[in-house]
């Protein structure tokens, strides 16, 4: 979030594993689908910036503990 619709944003390639907890049943029907990564680039400017990453679920029960890497690095071009 955060950037204007001319602004090319580029995530490097990088393998996110997440911690969820839940009920078994809610854990059990999670999929990487389920999830939603986002990080807000609000006030940055051009060149290469390292984001945290905010992770959430759209499966009821389920809570995200943690996330390995907990922030990327993007680059911005304006």
């Amino acid at each position: 979030t955060g950037v204007n619709e001319n602004t090319t944003v580029t995530i490097e390639d990088v393998e996110i594993v997440v911690t969820a907890k839940g009920t078994l049943s809610a854990i059990g029907s999670l999929t990487k689908d389920d999830l939603i990564i986002t990080a807000d680039v609000t006030g940055l400017y051009n060149g290469s910036h390292t984001v945290q990453l905010n992770i959430t679920t759209k499966v009821e029960g389920v809570d995200i503990a943690e996330a390995e890497p907990a922030s990327v690095v993007i680059v911005l071009d304006m």
